[in-house]
């Protein structure tokens, strides 16, 4: 055997050696880059779940839940009650009871804003 047959030899294991190193090292970056983004995840997940568990029991969402309700009865309160005035105003007993709802305009012709 002569020194450039050994020599190709040598570089031909030697680079054979570096592209299956190069293959574990990439297989190990992929499982590493899956570990890494499963723990971010869970930990994200569980700070996100200790934030929230903490602020849900504080009193400023406990507050913060009575106002809205608060002001969702009122609402619907509102809408409710206007209905029923539009309902009673406009109700047959209502219409036909005689009572006045209004004054007439004036029939006088004295007066400027009297009714022509």
């Amino acid at each position: 055997m002569s020194y450039e047959s050994i020599v190709s030899i040598v570089l031909s294991v030697l680079s054979i050696a570096i592209m299956i190193l190069s293959v574990v090292i990439a297989l190990a970056a992929a499982w590493g880059f899956r570990r890494i983004k499963r723990d971010a995840g869970e930990t994200a997940a569980q700070m996100a779940r200790d934030m929230l568990c903490a602020y849900v029991g504080s009193p400023e969402w406990i507050q913060h839940v009575e106002n809205e309700i608060r002001r969702s009865v009122e609402r619907e309160a509102d809408r409710l009650f206007e209905d029923l005035a539009t309902v009673a105003a406009y109700s047959e007993p209502a219409r036909c009871s005689g009572s006045e709802v209004a004054r007439p305009y004036p029939e006088d012709q004295d007066q400027p804003n009297a009714a022509r």
